[in-house]
């Protein structure tokens, strides 16, 4: 209900209205029922704000008045509406009663609108919170599938009886284009040897150098390499002996070899 509604029940409870509006109100009120509950609260809150006021006696001498026939006339131009006054006075307060209590019903509709629209409001961020976190954790999960992806491992065999107790393993990375190499029982180089990592490209004609294999103890051996020259595809891996201070292409016995 708008507010010229609410006016025109106020002026129609307090016959402000002309005939034909009111005549056309109450066929308002014939068709809507929240307009007629409305109507009906506002009266009776007029007539209990009415009824508040203190009734005033008429003057002692109205009945003797009434017998003679009329009242004394009053004198020009003056008008008393002393009769008038509680009425005057209940219907103010029930004007000012029913704008308040209007004025704060719109309120609280207002608010539990607003409150509506922030509850609706904050599930949506929720959700949105939500599906961006879930977005987080599958981006973070593709990003480690393409990791994995760009990942080799690679076993290394032996190619001669002298090395048949040795292991080797690489991990290589295809997109930072570097490896580690785990050596097992792998024999000290004889003096003035060296042993060299090779990545075999098909692409290539000859086998891309990583470097060489510091000599170390029997045991274990871990190895960080990079090739010299980046490769489109690391299809085997190849230890070699050199002579020492190593070779550009493979001139010495492949000894390890795997893909």
């Amino acid at each position: 209900m708008d507010e010229s509604q609410q006016e025109m029940v106020v002026r129609y409870v307090l016959g402000d209205l002309s005939s034909p509006e009111a005549e056309r109100f109450r066929v308002a009120l014939d068709r809507d029922p929240e307009l007629r509950a409305y109507t009906r609260d506002t009266e009776a809150t007029f007539a209990a704000l009415a009824l508040a006021a203190p009734p005033k006696a008429p003057p002692s001498s109205l009945p003797t008045r009434i017998l003679k026939g009329g009242a004394e006339p009053l004198p020009k131009n003056v008008v008393s509406f002393a009769w008038l006054y509680p009425w005057a006075l209940a219907a103010c307060l029930a004007v000012m009663s029913f704008l308040f209590a209007t004025q704060l019903v719109r309120s609280r509709r207002e608010l539990a609108t607003l409150q509506n629209k922030f509850a609706l409001t904050t599930r949506e961020l929720t959700d949105l919170q939500s599906q961006d976190a879930h977005s987080q954790e599958e981006l973070v999960e593709l990003r480690a599938k393409d990791r994995l992806s760009q990942i080799r491992i690679a076993t290394l065999q032996a190619q001669v009886d002298n090395y048949a107790r040795t292991g080797a393993v690489v991990v290589w990375n295809k997109e930072s284009q570097s490896g580690l190499i785990q050596f097992d029982n792998l024999p000290p180089p004889k003096p003035g040897k060296n042993y060299q990592l090779w990545v075999i490209d098909p692409k290539m004609s000859e086998p891309v150098s990583a470097g060489l294999v510091p000599a170390g103890e029997s045991g274990l051996l871990r190895v960080e390499f990079k090739p010299v020259r980046p490769v489109a595809s690391a299809a085997k891996f190849a230890v070699s002996v050199e002579e020492a201070g190593g070779s550009q292409v493979p001139r010495g016995e492949i000894v390890l070899l795997g893909q």
